[in-house]
């Protein structure tokens, strides 16, 4: 006899395109979240952080295979929030001049982000010109981040090994790693970024080195436990 189907948690409404009710993988907690069931392939949103949420709350009582599901799923929200966060920093900058000279209002785009994020300036111009650079040169990377698709850290490599590329080479190798980046490691991404930016523009490796070597510094610090550090960079 065939099993009936649990309805979604909490009287939730499923999106589009997704059966109501979920059949459950094991008929407890986090049904739906099991490999390969709707919730583990589900796009990030208000809807999957809803039920992800109601998950959460018995997590304890999960088996093993919805856990993972519900973790995956958290991950993608993570990427979703991140991506959605770039995206506003990238407006803000926008609605602020442009050609960078002082007075111009662009340079106090990191100051605003310091401020309202609790950052230090470095890292408040860190998220500026990450913003920027993927709202205005890498857009498949940033949608494909909002989609949870790939992680910030993904994304970090894309727009990394690409900075110092034309706009046209960074779409194009862009173009090239992104269909593969979301099944790869960091590892396995920035060796095909490299590559892809070889064949994008030869040149480019060597403007690469000179740009870090260009770049080159030693950090001291004093780390938590009261010892010495000392890092040399390119």
């Amino acid at each position: 006899a065939a099993v009936a189907p649990a309805a979604w948690p909490d009287g939730i409404v499923p999106p589009s395109g997704f059966p109501n009710p979920v059949p459950p993988t094991t008929g407890g907690p986090g049904f739906g979240f099991g490999q390969g069931d709707p919730l583990d392939v589900m796009r990030p949103g208000k809807v999957l952080a809803g039920l992800a949420a109601d998950a959460q709350r018995v997590r304890a009582e999960i088996d093993d295979d919805c856990l993972t599901g519900i973790i995956r799923a958290w991950r993608r929200l993570t990427s979703w929030a991140t991506g959605c966060e770039l995206a506003a920093v990238a407006e803000l900058s926008r609605r602020l001049p442009t050609d960078g000279l002082p007075g111009s209002g662009r340079e106090y785009v990191a100051d605003e982000l310091a401020a309202a994020l609790t950052l230090t300036g470095l890292a408040a111009q860190g998220e500026r010109d990450l913003a920027w650079q993927l709202a205005n040169v890498l857009p498949a990377t940033l949608a494909a981040l909002c989609a949870g698709l790939i992680d910030l850290a993904k994304a970090r490599v894309i727009v990394n090994g690409t900075a110092d590329l034309d706009p046209g080479h960074a779409a194009a190798v862009e173009a090239s790693v992104l269909p593969k980046a979301p099944g790869q490691t960091t590892g396995q991404l920035r060796a095909a970024v490299a590559k892809a930016v070889l064949s994008a523009d030869p040149d480019a490796a060597t403007r690469q080195r000179e740009a870090a070597q260009a770049r080159a510094h030693v950090s001291c610090w004093t780390g938590a436990s009261g010892t010495g550090h000392l890092e040399g960079h390119d």
